[in-house]
């Protein structure tokens, strides 16, 4: 099966993501917000308050698989897009 030129067809020769994308630049700034409310909520709740309730979703839900790991992806794909790709 011969695809070469199918899927040659399907990039760009040349860069064509040049500028900031504002979409990254805005989940990393609510992440960074959110994660710094979460561990607020780990700071100043005890462990029985943890399980319930609001500080039970910011530590669970949103402050483990969604805030660092989201942030981490936001991160990579904005070194990706970076316009300065030199260590200059």
């Amino acid at each position: 099966m011969k695809t070469d030129g199918r899927i040659k067809a399907l990039f760009a020769d040349e860069p064509c993501n040049t500028g900031r994308q504002t979409e990254i630049d805005i989940v990393k700034t609510i992440l960074i917000f959110d994660l710094v409310f979460c561990h607020c909520f780990l700071t100043c709740c005890s462990d029985e308050r943890l399980s319930t309730g609001l500080p039970y979703f910011m530590d669970t839900i949103w402050g483990g698989p969604l805030g660092a790991p989201g942030f981490m992806m936001a991160m990579g794909v904005g070194m990706i897009y970076t316009v300065h790709s030199t260590p200059r």
